[in-house]
């Protein structure tokens, strides 16, 4: 694999996993999806990144979708969001706003600048 990084967070009394994966199993290697069923466990949780969409279910979880179906995120730039689907939201919890895509793009002092080649994704989820 090349990376992923969990975490536990506690909201009031309940335990929230949050996590960000990049490319887990790349090229064959182990995945590591039992341990990372494990580790959530019966909490509630958030997994977001570069990965395959399948992967939410393997862990345990499924994917937030855009109503479109389609969430364009890769190769983004200020001008356009890409032409596929690179990184995705995994959760277990309640959607309360539904998932919005951002071009990758800030703009300070006259200047619009390109900060990645993925588009930014953000969704606000219920954790009780």
């Amino acid at each position: 694999g090349r990376m992923g990084l969990f975490g536990r967070i506690h909201i009031n009394n309940s335990v929230v996993v949050v996590g960000a994966i990049h490319k887990l199993g790349e090229g064959g290697d182990n995945n590591h999806e039992s341990e990372i069923k494990k580790y959530i466990g019966g909490s509630k949780a958030v997994v977001a990144g570069d990965q395959h969409l399948s992967f939410c279910g393997k862990i345990g979880l499924r994917a937030i979708i855009p109503a479109d179906q389609k969430g364009f995120t890769w190769p983004a730039s200020c001008k356009t969001f890409g032409i596929g689907r690179g990184d995705n939201i995994c959760s277990n919890m309640k959607e309360e706003v539904q998932e919005k895509t951002t071009k990758p793009c800030v703009s300070d002092l006259g200047f619009r600048v390109t900060v990645s080649d993925h588009a930014f994704t953000s969704v606000t989820l219920d954790p009780m």
